[in-house]
């Protein structure tokens, strides 16, 4: 059974009471350090733009082989249309 928590002041799905505290400097937390340009051109194509490509999406170029499973998922779960935005967000979260 899936426990669906009523939506937060902010939109988001998260149980009453929970607060998440945002890094606010992404250097301070990021212990992985990104794919090379020449790599993320390489992995991600003709897509990539350095000025607009997510940190995430930089991060799973990281993992070479798997980048393709790991977009087509990502495209799956946001394309799909008949998901509540809750399980959706359950669905990204687990996974």
């Amino acid at each position: 059974m899936i426990k669906v928590f009523p939506r937060s002041a902010t939109g988001g799905c998260l149980p009453r009471g929970n607060s998440i505290s945002l890094p606010t400097d992404i250097a301070a937390t990021n212990r992985l350090p990104f794919p090379s340009e020449e790599q993320l051109r390489r992995v991600i194509g003709e897509d990539y733009d350095a000025s607009r490509t997510l940190n995430v999406i930089k991060m799973f170029a990281g993992a070479e082989d798997m980048y393709p499973a790991v977009t087509a998922f990502i495209k799956a779960v946001f394309h799909a249309i008949s998901v509540d935005p809750c399980i959706r967000e359950m669905i990204v979260l687990r996974a």
